[in-house]
């Protein structure tokens, strides 16, 4: 993903519903480059999600039309390069019943420092010191309020230093002060940024490139 291209040629995603094909996707041409940051906007059921999923190969089913990420068609690009140049973080994360370590870094060399770094910009930083290497179980996990949860989540993505961002959400159970410092740290990655969102902070909104569904 060198040149961190990626283009969508007249792709449409339908689904079947009492036996009638309907269109989530419709016919959607559009290139996205590197360096650049995408607000991707539209009402519920628009199909901002599902077209998150097919860039990810998360999607079942096929499509119509051509995916191509520098150029290459989607479905030739072996899933684990793909996965390894993409963060991908979705409004409600899993978290698995390891240590909060294993869960953000997820089997990857990551120095402790990096990641120690990354949750302290994220605004985690008290959780170290809360969950240091205990696994995580059930009510842990549920004591958790939804925006840490996304941050967590967030700093999984983070610390793989992704080339792209699929986002989806992921600022929609913070606070106004969190979310606007969440923006602000993604607008400083240097990577691409697809961002599904029901609304951008009005100062940041120049930063963006708007894409409406």
């Amino acid at each position: 993903m060198d040149k961190n291209v990626i283009e969508l040629i007249n792709v449409t995603k339908t689904y079947k519903k009492s036996g009638v094909d309907i269109a989530v996707l419709n016919n959607i041409s559009y290139k996205f480059e590197k360096g650049k940051f995408y607000s991707i906007m539209g009402s519920s059921g628009s199909g901002k999600s599902t077209f998150l999923r097919l860039i990810g190969k998360l999607q079942e089913g096929t499509y119509q039309g051509n995916i191509r990420i520098n150029g290459i068609l989607l479905e030739e690009i072996n899933m684990d390069s793909l996965y390894g140049k993409m963060g991908i973080v979705f409004q409600e994360p899993y978290l698995f019943g390891f240590s909060l370590k294993e869960n953000i870094i997820m089997g990857r060399n990551v120095k402790d420092s990096d990641y120690e770094a990354i949750l302290k910009k994220l605004n985690l930083g008290y959780l170290l010191e809360r969950f240091s290497d205990v696994e995580l179980d059930t009510e842990m996990v549920a004591k958790l309020s939804g925006g840490e949860k996304q941050r967590i989540a967030l700093a999984r993505a983070m610390v793989g230093k992704p080339q792209v961002y699929l986002l989806d959400e992921i600022t929609s159970s913070l606070d106004e002060q969190n979310a606007r410092e969440m923006e602000e740290i993604l607008l400083a990655e240097d990577a691409m940024v697809l961002y599904v969102c029901h609304k951008i902070i009005p100062e940041l909104k120049g930063q963006y490139e708007m894409l409406t569904f």
